[in-house]
């Protein structure tokens, strides 16, 4: 071995040595090469991100892989806090954004194996103000919005998948009403304003990354009859010992939420928000909420993200926490948008997840079968069958750099596995 490639496994390994205090008994840090990883390749992940935020691309970022639910690197590099110049730390907590309905179509899947619903109910079968909602069919010809009835009501697998004929949740026209105010409104009075505004297409014939995890939210509230961040609390973190991940901070855990960064005009980052502007975004987590958003609502840290994703990969069942079947997840990580116009060639979506088709046609290293997804504010997550691999990346900008680059981030991982 030459030199150079002893020095960089040495430094991996005092790295990895200092890192492991940070992490929970049950979680095991190894080697890379243990579980077929390179050290000096996989230090390449760690650079890059080192590189992204000396030319000011990134804050900071975390950064975890595992494979068979070992941990070959979990890291932090930048700042939590670029003006204060703190440090980020791997348990630091991030706004969540869209990772947050994974978890949401998880808590709806419980339930349909405990035979509360079929996919092909009606939602108005649960959520009955949405019963005759009509559908948008262009313009009549004195300007006003024309309006057909729906060929079938938009059922339980329409929501799960993006089918529904709902908007997305920046709509306009959800914003007028305040559908989704967090001070303002709850899951219920959502759906009663929801129920007055026109689908924005007819059921199942096109899909559009929509305000539908929302709606299960509420769908998880109305069968199991507790509030919908009860049911995450009992049934899923509190099992998962997610101890980190919710709806609103405890004062203890404040300062490990960093401000979220915007990128300027100039390419520079700035403040988006911080604790003296609490009110620039709704989900400030500062102080409770009403509105337990299932399409953005959670802070959580990696690790407890992780335990999650862990969960999913092996089968639904996280040390002695079974939370899912594993035919179960089988079905959630399909994709069952065959010939449903609105999704890119590359990726299909399952119940809750982006699935990559196939590699050849995702143009990346990423195996076909790995499912995915982002959140808007700077994460990424995905979980590879294939490989048996985890990996979640977390920062904390807009628009989301981390997304924006994922595609050489995946290089970066898989040039690595040697076996």
């Amino acid at each position: 071995m030459r030199f150079c490639d002893i020095k960089r496994a040495m430094i991996f390994c005092f790295l990895t040595v200092m890192v492991m205090p940070v992490l929970a008994n049950d979680l095991l840090q190894v080697p890379p090469e243990e579980v077929g990883f390179s050290s000096d390749r996989l230090e390449r992940v760690r650079d890059y991100f080192n590189n992204r935020v000396k030319n000011g691309a990134l804050p900071g970022a975390v950064m975890m892989v595992s494979r068979h639910g070992k941990i070959v690197l979990y890291d932090a590099v930048g700042y939590a806090n670029l003006e204060a110049r703190e440090k980020l730390r791997t348990d630091h907590i991030f706004r969540m954004q869209s990772m947050t309905k994974p978890i949401a179509a998880t808590a709806l899947m419980m339930l349909y194996e405990e035979g509360r619903f079929q996919m092909s109910d009606p939602l108005h079968k649960y959520l009955p103000e949405l019963k005759g909602i009509k559908v948008e069919d262009g313009m009549n010809d004195d300007g006003s919005l024309r309006l057909v009835r729906a060929k079938r009501p938009p059922n339980m697998l329409d929501v799960l998948r993006h089918t529904a004929g709902f908007s997305s949740d920046g709509d306009k026209k959800y914003a007028e009403v305040g559908l989704n105010h967090p001070e303002k409104s709850t899951l219920e009075s959502m759906i009663t304003k929801l129920a007055k505004i026109p689908l924005e297409y007819q059921p199942g014939e096109k899909w559009v990354y929509s305000i539908s995890s929302n709606v299960q939210a509420r769908l998880v509230e109305v069968l199991s009859g507790v509030s919908f961040d009860e049911f995450l609390q009992k049934r899923l973190f509190d099992k998962l010992r997610m101890n980190n991940t919710g709806f609103t901070l405890t004062p203890d855990k404040k300062t490990r939420l960093g401000p979220q960064y915007k990128i300027d005009d100039q390419g520079l980052l700035k403040p988006l928000l911080n604790d003296k502007y609490p009110e620039r975004h709704p989900y400030h987590y500062l102080r409770p909420v009403r509105f337990f958003s299932g399409s953005s609502g959670l802070v959580s840290t990696a690790e407890d993200y992780w335990r999650y994703a862990q969960m999913m990969l092996d089968g639904g069942k996280f040390d002695d926490a079974r939370i899912l079947g594993p035919r179960t997840i089988e079905f959630m990580t399909q994709d069952p948008l065959q010939n449903i116009p609105g999704m890119p060639s590359s990726m299909g979506y399952g119940l809750g997840f982006g699935v990559m088709k196939t590699q050849a046609l995702s143009g990346s290293m990423a195996p076909g079968g790995t499912y995915f997804w982002g959140g808007g504010f700077g994460t990424r997550f995905w979980i590879d069958p294939k490989e048996d691999i985890v990996a979640i990346f977390l920062s904390q900008t807009v628009p989301n750099q981390i997304a924006a680059e994922v595609e050489n981030i995946y290089a970066l991982v898989y040039s690595a596995l040697i076996e």
